[in-house]
């Protein structure tokens, strides 16, 4: 909900309250009592300007979320001894942010920020009990600048001061040159970053895969370069980009898998490419394909869940001018993942989806909606041990006031 208190603010306020009820079986079992309640609630107030003729664009906001999980699963005939009985966890976390565009020139801009994050974290496994608290507060900035409306550069920097980890800067630089008698772009960046655990990654309680309070922050750097081409009055645009990313101390949960550890550096290389064709002002369509490793070099073995060849084609199409249709297509690999019952690394089936969307413009600030998932009613598991929803339909309205 906004509402635009003058010509130069804006105050918007964000809320949602979800509220479920999941039935589950254990590993290999029919468990027909075992059951998990879990209540959301995320809310957020923006408050937007636009002043000295939109050079300055400074956003205010402070979000507050909370989730709560309680899980339960008393002995029945099925199963009379359950590896979990009764479990739940608790936690909240606010956030504040301040973060401002600066118009220098038409050519120069600098963005510029300071963000602030607490998390409050209890779980309750069977009696054993965890929590903690952690706060961190950010201030960052980036640089772009355009030279000669061919050349772009950006530098951004970036320091947390976290009450756990210390103080730890991070960074990222980028260029990209336009030759324009082709239509040719080609393009290049380095960075790092920074990654602390989990409030459940260290307080979690529990008797696999529990938190560890002497848990290492990961840490990563990473480059990539590319090129993307246009053609036909950019009716057609292409690209591929190499990149490759090395991450330190990753957390995983290794055997006895008891609890989580900093075990090792991983490694992932691979190239994303892509298409858009734009036949007719009122079509288009988007291809694109992603190559990937991902290995743990400590153990030299791949890592789960990534999986090497991912497709995405999609659609749009737009026959008058309030109405809207569209379609998906997703084609994931076979990849890497755990069995669900021994913990063996199994290779899932590859699986495909398919996906339609609609949208019909009542008026102008009244919109219906519909949206179909897995139309083909594909069976796969994503991890493995969680099966996916079948066929979805999704019908809904949407209001500007």
């Amino acid at each position: 909900m906004g509402f635009e208190i003058n010509d130069n603010t804006n105050i918007t306020w964000f809320s949602r309250y979800i509220d479920t009820q999941v039935k589950f079986d254990q590993v290999g079992l029919e468990d027909p009592n075992a059951t998990t309640f879990t209540q959301q609630f995320f809310n957020r107030v923006e408050l937007d300007g636009s002043y000295i003729d939109g050079r300055w664009k400074p956003t205010v906001g402070i979000n507050y979320s909370s989730i709560y999980r309680h899980s339960q699963d008393f002995p029945s005939i099925q199963v009379p001894f359950p590896f979990v009985q009764d479990s739940y966890f608790n936690g909240r976390r606010l956030q504040a942010d301040w973060k401002n565009f600066v118009g220098i020139t038409e050519d120069f801009s600098f963005i510029g920020g300071i963000d602030f994050d607490r998390s409050w974290a209890y779980s309750n496994v069977d009696g054993a009990q965890g929590w903690g608290t952690m706060a961190q507060t950010g201030l960052y900035g980036q640089l772009r600048a355009t030279l000669f409306e061919i050349l772009n550069l950006n530098l951004a920097g970036r320091v947390d001061f976290n009450d756990t980890y210390g103080n730890v800067s991070t960074w990222r630089a980028g260029a990209s040159y336009l030759f324009a008698p082709t239509d040719t772009k080609v393009k290049a960046s380095y960075g790092t970053a920074f990654k602390a655990p989990s409030l459940f990654e260290l307080y979690g309680a529990g008797f696999f895969c529990s938190g560890n309070r002497n848990l290492s922050p990961e840490y990563s750097r990473g480059y990539e370069v590319g090129v993307e081409q246009g053609m036909f009055d950019r009716k057609f645009t292409a690209g591929i980009t190499y990149f490759f990313n090395t991450y330190y101390n990753l957390i995983q949960c290794p055997p006895p898998f008891t609890s989580l550890q900093n075990v090792a550096d991983a490694q992932s290389e691979g190239f994303e490419t892509f298409a858009q064709i734009k036949p007719f002002s009122w079509m288009d369509f988007n291809f694109e394909y992603t190559f990937l490793i991902a290995r743990n070099v400590t153990a030299n073995t791949p890592l789960v869940r990534r999986p090497q060849d991912t497709f995405n084609i999609r659609g749009e199409v737009r026959p008058w001018d309030d109405v809207r249709l569209g379609f998906g297509v997703t084609q994931v690999s076979s990849r890497y993942d755990f069995n669900a019952v021994t913990g063996a690394i199994i290779q899932p089936s590859a699986y495909t989806l398919v996906r339609f969307t609609a949208a019909y413009d009542v008026r102008s600030n009244v919109q219906l909606f519909a949206r179909a998932e897995n139309v083909l009613n594909r069976v796969y598991e994503e991890p493995e041990g969680f099966q996916a929803p079948y066929f979805q339909a999704f019908f809904g309205v949407k209001a500007r006031f």
